[in-house]
């Protein structure tokens, strides 16, 4: 896995985990 797939996969789980976050609370 490259380093940018690394990065931009993190920013989406980052992202995602955001939103769950806002959505429970």
């Amino acid at each position: 896995m490259t380093r940018v797939m690394f990065v931009i996969l993190e920013h989406t789980v980052t992202g995602i985990h955001d939103l769950v976050a806002q959505y429970l609370c």
